[in-house]
């Protein structure tokens, strides 16, 4: 699979990511209306109509679609668009979560242990137990547990000298 035709692959919508943000902020039916108008209808129903298209011309990329029917230069238009979309909705992605995080050592925190987390799990995965077919089962297990472990103690950082570099 290409890099022009993943984005179009997964909902790239911000909706799932927006959408608790708002939740948190401003209570849960904007978050929900978010969900909803966002992911469901305006997502999903873009991705499958994308999916669609690409499937029925063998799993080609919306350029390459557009490059066979309209011309190389649609083509290339097309490709140029597909990557400033998704520098726009990764900009106003980390914009919101950013602001949304500015003022909270406690999501800070837990943003930062997924770091280690998600390394740990990948080398447990692919280097401590390689030939094991239950590694991602374990290292998932582990990987959640400490990642929830990480978000409940997250509300002591503010308290604790040593950790005030995730504070404001």
């Amino acid at each position: 699979m290409d890099s022009v035709r993943s984005p179009f692959c997964c909902n790239l919508r911000s909706g799932p990511l927006i959408g608790p943000v708002l939740a948190a902020q401003f209570g849960y039916l904007p978050g929900l209306l978010w969900l909803i108008v966002g992911v469901v209808l305006g997502g999903a129903v873009q991705d499958f109509v994308i999916l669609v298209a690409s499937m029925r011309r063998d799993g080609r990329s919306l350029a390459e679609i557009a490059k066979s029917e309209i011309g190389p230069v649609a083509g290339l238009a097309t490709a140029v668009a597909i990557l400033f979309i998704v520098i726009l909705a990764l900009a106003g992605l980390g914009f919101v979560v950013v602001n949304a995080l500015a003022e909270s050592s406690w999501g800070t925190f837990t943003i930062f242990m997924s770091i280690p987390i998600g390394i740990f799990m990948g080398l447990y995965i692919f280097k401590l137990r390689a030939a094991s077919p239950r590694a991602t089962t374990e290292a998932t297990i582990v990987g959640v547990t400490v990642l929830l472990l990480s978000v409940y103690f997250g509300r002591y950082v503010p308290e604790i000298p040593a950790l005030k570099i995730f504070s404001c």
